[in-house]
C-alpha cells in the first residue's frame, strides 16, 4: 500500500483510449432490419399459400360406382334397356363440369407460384441478413488525449 501513495494524481494520468464499441452504422443496421422485413413476409406468405394448397383435394377419386351400374344393365331385359338407352339419347347431359379434383390441381398449381415466390423472398431476405452481418463496419479512430500536465 506504501507504493500506492507514490503514484500521481488521477487527473496528471493520460486518459487511456478506450475501445468504442462496435456499433454497425446506420446503412447496415437497414440492411439487416430489411433483410429481416423480407424474410419474414416471404415465409409468412410461402407457409400460408402452402398450408393452402394442402387443403386441397388433389388425388384422382371415383365417384361413381361402376361395377354397380355394369351390373344392373347385366340384369336388364331388352325393353327396359331400349327404354335406358332411349332415355339417354334424348336427354341433353349439359355442359362439361370437370370433377372436383381436376379444378382443385389446377389452383394448386396457382398457388405454387405463390408458394415459389414467397420461398425466394425469404432466400433474398436471408441474404440481405447475412450481408449485414458479414460486412465490416468501418473502423472509427479515436485519438488519446495528451495528458495534462498541473
Amino acid at each position: 500500500m506504501r507504493l500506492v501513495r507514490q503514484l500521481p494524481p488521477a487527473d496528471r494520468v493520460a486518459a487511456v483510449p478506450r475501445r468504442p464499441a462496435r456499433l454497425w452504422p446506420r446503412a447496415q443496421r437497414i440492411l439487416f432490419a430489411a433483410g429481416l422485413a423480407v424474410l419474414f413476409v416471404g415465409t409468412a406468405t410461402a407457409a400460408y399459400y402452402q398450408w393452402i394448397r394442402m387443403q386441397l383435394q388433389t388425388e384422382e377419386f371415383v365417384w361413381d360406382d361402376l361395377e354397380g351400374a355394369c351390373a344392373t344393365i347385366a340384369q336388364m331385359n331388352i325393353d327396359e334397356a331400349w327404354e335406358l338407352w332411349t332415355i339417354m339419347r334424348d336427354t341433353d347431359i349439359g355442359p362439361y363440369i370437370p370433377p372436383i379434383f381436376v379444378e382443385h390441381r389446377r389452383f394448386a398449381a396457382e398457388l405454387l407460384r405463390y408458394v415459389l415466390g414467397g420461398s425466394a423472398a425469404a432466400g433474398v431476405g436471408l441474404v440481405l441478413m447475412l450481408l449485414a452481418v458479414l460486412l465490416r463496419p468501418a473502423a472509427v479512430t479515436t485519438r488519446a488525449r495528451p495528458a495534462s500536465r498541473a
